[in-house]
Formats: structure tokens, C-alpha cells, sequence
């Protein structure tokens, strides 16, 4: 009996330490902006990656920044310097948002 429940023990312990870790913040899907309208492209922007309430932002200015639904794992890390492209979207009249929705083309770090 001691060995079946060393052995279950030995198997749940090696399938923990084996299986890839996530950020502790879930990713937000590249749905979440379904439906806007495109207002305008950007390219090349220069800007840092923010968290603030587990929403993923790109700080381009004091004044500007964007939220982003389909930011990639590499890049959720607070503070990275980054270039990025992609569209502008529409906010609607009655709502108010972090930032500017974005849905982003190109990004890689700085």
C-alpha cells in the first residue's frame, strides 16, 4: 500500500513541476473589441507595456495610450520597451475605457 501511494505521489509530483506555468494575468482574448469600426492605422509607434487591473495597456505619451486585447505572453511583462503596428478602433459614445482599443498587427521589442 505505502509503495501505490509513493508512486501516485512520485507521478502527480513530476507532472506539477513538468507542466508550463502561465502569467498569473490571463491573457485577454482578440475578441473583446468584436464589431468597432477601424478609425485609423498606426505604425511604428514607440511605447512601454503597462498593467493596471489586469488590463494590458501600451503607454505612448502621458496623454496617450492604448488597450490591447491580443498582446502576445512575451510581451506581458510590466515596463518593456516596444514598436507597434495596427488599427485604431472606434470607442462608442456611451463608453469610457483605459485607453484607445487597438488591435495590434506587428509588435516586437525596442
Amino acid at each position: 500500500m505505502r509503495i501505490l501511494i509513493c508512486l501516485i505521489s512520485l507521478t502527480i509530483m513530476a507532472n506539477s513541476c513538468s507542466r508550463k506555468q502561465t502569467p498569473s494575468i490571463e491573457m485577454i482574448d482578440n475578441t473583446c473589441f468584436k464589431g468597432r469600426d477601424r478609425a485609423e492605422d498606426i505604425n511604428n509607434e514607440f511605447g512601454e507595456v503597462l498593467i493596471v487591473n489586469d488590463i494590458f495597456l501600451l503607454k505612448v505619451s502621458d496623454s496617450q495610450q492604448y488597450m490591447v486585447c491580443d498582446l502576445p505572453y512575451e510581451f506581458a511583462d510590466p515596463g518593456t520597451q516596444v514598436i507597434f503596428s495596427g488599427s485604431i478602433l472606434t470607442i462608442k459614445a456611451n463608453e469610457r475605457l483605459m485607453g484607445t482599443p487597438l488591435h495590434l498587427e506587428t509588435i516586437r521589442k525596442r
